[in-house]
Order: C-alpha cells, then sequence, then structure tokens
C-alpha cells in the first residue's frame, strides 16, 4: 500500500463526544492535548469548552462541531460591536501544571490550586485538562470516572 493510500484508508475517529474528551481515543490515536489544541485553533476554536463533536480525519485532520451557543454569528448580523478574544493559556495538561502557562497569566500553582477547590476539584492531578482566558477565567476537564491515573 502507498503511504498516502495508506494515511486515507482507515476510519474516523472521535476524539470529543458531547464535549467529553475520549482520552482512549486520544491515546489510541498518539494524539496530545497540545497537538488537539493547536489543530483547533487552526479551525477558529480557541477554547475546549466551545466543542460539542471533534473527528480525527483518516486524512489526519480534524473536524469540530461546535455547541449551539459558539455558532459564530457575525456582529454585522447582529447590529452589535464584538468583544476582543484572546485565546486562552493552558493550565494543565494530563494531571501536570503547566508553569509556563501560569507564569504567562502571572499566577502560581498554589493559586491554580486554589481556583481548582473552588470548582470542587480537590488535586491537579484529578484534572485532565484546564485552560485560562481572560474573557472566561478557567475552564476544567476532569478525568472520566473510567479512568486510572
Amino acid at each position: 500500500m502507498a503511504g498516502s493510500e495508506a494515511l486515507l484508508k482507515g476510519r474516523t475517529s472521535i476524539l470529543i463526544k458531547d464535549g467529553e474528551i475520549d482520552i482512549k481515543e486520544m491515546e489510541k490515536n498518539s494524539m496530545e492535548m497540545e497537538q488537539l489544541r493547536t489543530m483547533l485553533r487552526q479551525q477558529g476554536v480557541f477554547s475546549l469548552e466551545e466543542i460539542k463533536y471533534v473527528f480525527l480525519e483518516t486524512s489526519g485532520q480534524i473536524s469540530v462541531m461546535r455547541k449551539p451557543a459558539f455558532e459564530p454569528f457575525t456582529p454585522e448580523l447582529l447590529k452589535m460591536e464584538a468583544p476582543e478574544k484572546t485565546p486562552s493559556i493552558l493550565l494543565i495538561d494530563e494531571g501536570e501544571a503547566e508553569g509556563e502557562g501560569l507564569k504567562e497569566i502571572g499566577r502560581d500553582k498554589q493559586w491554580l490550586i486554589t481556583e481548582l477547590k473552588k470548582k470542587g476539584v480537590e488535586k491537579i492531578e484529578d484534572v485532565y485538562y484546564a485552560e485560562w482566558s481572560a474573557q472566561d477565567g478557567l475552564f476544567i476537564k476532569r478525568y472520566n470516572a473510567s479512568h486510572t491515573n
């Protein structure tokens, strides 16, 4: 089988279903969170909070279905001024705090632990992914109940 033909065969994987990250599918496809975040940004998605489904296509590209509340409307259509948005900053990746992200927003690990506790999370290791943005604050995705860390 030719190299490009091998890429095009196979089946589509669902990496995010109904807003939940399928960690097993991520691992099966050797996909890390930062890779997924990069691919999402290339699709114009800057927060996992916006996502309903993400499909990893046989071509290696992703297809994205946003939650209805995050479907794009043009300010012109709504006759209003659009607020400025900034990209989210990765703070936790696969249960580990990202020091660079914390430094970028001028915070430390203790601040992160305090914020997680406000959301009912006892320790960083319980969180698969967390991001922060100036507009929306902290957004977290815990490990699924079936996952053991």
